[in-house]
């Protein structure tokens, strides 16, 4: 058993949920080229009127709403991380979990009924030098910085723990 305590600061918070809910691998790519193609219609529309060309609303319109709906698209996994991370703080202002590390899961303060979060229901492991997230399958995150183990050999029994039990789905 490994146990685990601490109250969590905002940087520590806000890299957990950026780790956890970060668009990664070809989510990320497709993204990526969401917003290229956004900043290409932007070019064309800019080009056009710096030529002075006379451009209708009708032939601007359906460039504008795929601009709007493909921004949408491409930034709200950042919204919606950055309102998760925004919306824990403004309870009491402070953060914190406990509980210990088994070969079975996790039992932690953070479940109410005092149920183990088992190893075969993490889906991915975000092993870090500094914090580990671990995002289920049901779509929780749990997020444990180095600062919550009371030495350096706990968290590194940890760490190989996570390396051992997680396996990510093909």
């Amino acid at each position: 058993m490994i146990p685990f305590a601490g109250n969590y600061t905002r940087q520590q918070w806000s890299q957990g949920i950026r780790l956890a809910m970060y668009p990664t691998g070809r989510n990320l790519v497709f993204r990526l080229l969401g917003l290229g193609l956004i900043l290409f219609l932007v070019g064309v529309i800019v080009y056009n009127a710096y030529q002075g060309e006379q451009v209708s609303w009708t032939r601007l319109a359906r460039p504008v709403v795929s601009m709007v709906l493909l921004g949408a698209w491409v930034s709200t996994p950042y919204i919606r991380a950055w309102r998760t991370a925004a919306q824990a703080w403004r309870g009491t202002g402070q953060l914190g979990l406990s509980g210990v590390v088994t070969d079975q899961g996790i039992v932690s303060n953070a479940s109410s009924s005092g149920q183990v979060d088992r190893w075969d229901r993490v889906l991915r492991a975000i092993v870090r030098d500094d914090i580990v997230v671990l995002v289920e399958a049901n779509g929780m995150a749990t997020i444990l910085p180095r600062t919550f183990f009371p030495s350096e050999d706990h968290w590194q029994r940890f760490r190989q723990l996570v390396q051992l039990s997680v396996v990510p789905p093909r």
